[in-house]
């Protein structure tokens, strides 16, 4: 029988799926980033995509560097959450608890 306080998990992918895991990866991480307002998705694409210099990126969104920086933390938070979906509510969870 299952625990019912473990946090849930994806088994991965199965051999009879078709899909390797880099690949379901990869699809999960696209889905993650359309999910995004598009403006944190330009941000992602201009970093981590077409590696963009900061200077450039902030030039052409007409941001500052605070600015541009707090979106790439931004991007990451809400991409890590889209990805790993309850399991990154269960574990922030535990993380308050754990804190007291």
């Amino acid at each position: 029988m299952p625990n019912p306080d473990a946090a849930p998990q994806n088994g991965g992918p199965k051999a009879y799926d078709g899909v390797s895991g880099g690949r379901l990866n990869k699809i999960m991480l696209d889905n993650a980033i359309a999910e995004l307002s598009p403006f944190m998705r330009a941000v992602v694409k201009c970093r981590w995509t077409r590696q963009l210099p900061v200077k450039d990126t902030v030039k052409m969104l007409g941001i500052s560097k605070s600015v541009y920086y707090n979106r790439c933390d931004l991007a990451i938070e809400q991409l890590y959450i889209q990805v790993n979906g309850k399991a990154a509510g269960i574990q922030a969870l535990y993380d308050r608890i754990a804190r007291g």
